[in-house]
């Protein structure tokens, strides 16, 4: 993340994206199974998921000084995690239970019941900001790290990225680009046979009013103009624009009033 692409840098950058080890670094087996300690299935899921993410074990695995200096003892997600993956490995193929996470439930977050079945979307991101905080919490001066810097931990770099978006007007050709953050992406796999056909889909251009938006604004940096399409006389506008620099477009037939 640089200023290069468009976005701000980080003043200070907490785990550098070239220390991110991608594939396997280890000769890692299969990881082991986990035992259903009540209703624990989507527990047991969302680990073996993350634990067959070559670049996130090779760090968890690669954190030893973290679980030698770590303060936060028992209630560190970080240590429960990299203690759990470690016993995969040494379980000698049998299963194991995932009571170092297991036990954490309420501090991963506090809506999580024990013996409850969960959403596993939902606590794969409760776990993934669980991390977040505790790898944040080494730093003194973590309330003051600017928003950017915090997107620098590991699990961003490894798990986390940023959607660019542009839009071009094309009654004024402006190009708009925004940035947005992200950690996962949410794809329509319904009419998409393979994960590459949905991520075409997902980063595909489309047109405004394909979507069935029947208006939206162009801001400028200079100036405005208005365009009523071919539906001139088929509806009533009134000209009373509190905000300069605006561009706006018609795309279907309906009544708009603008205060």
């Amino acid at each position: 993340m640089n200023g290069e692409d468009g976005l701000p840098k980080p003043k200070r950058i907490l785990f550098p994206l070239e220390n991110v080890q991608v594939g396997w670094q280890n000769a890692w087996a299969a990881g082991a199974g986990m035992h259903n300690v009540g209703n624990t299935c989507y527990l047991n899921s969302t680990l073996q998921a993350l634990f067959h993410v070559p670049a996130l074990a090779n760090w968890l695995v690669a954190e030893v000084n973290h679980s030698e200096k770590c303060n936060q003892q028992e209630a560190c997600v970080i240590c429960g995690m990299r203690a759990t993956l470690i016993s995969t490995q040494k379980s000698g193929g049998a299963p194991i239970k995932p009571w170092q996470v297991y036990s954490k439930l309420r501090l991963i977050c506090r809506h999580l019941t024990p013996g409850r079945q969960e959403d596993a979307h939902e606590f794969l991101r409760y776990l993934v900001e669980a991390m977040e905080k505790c790898y944040l919490s080494r730093f003194i001066i973590s309330d003051k790290l600017d928003q950017y810097s915090k997107e620098t931990t590991p699990l961003n770099q490894i798990l986390g990225g940023y959607l660019r978006s542009t839009v071009r007007c094309l009654a004024c050709h402006h190009l708009s680009t925004t940035y947005q953050h992200f950690q996962d992406l949410l794809l329509d796999i319904r009419k998409h046979s393979t994960l590459d056909e949905a991520l075409d889909s997902f980063f595909s251009r489309e047109r405004l009013e394909d979507l069935g938006l029947q208006w939206y604004f162009v801001l400028l940096l200079r100036g405005f103009h208005l365009l009523e399409g071919s539906y001139r006389n088929m509806y009533n506008l009134e000209k009373r624009f509190h905000l300069a620099n605006i561009c706006i477009i018609r795309t279907h037939n309906s009544n708009f009033h603008i205060n």
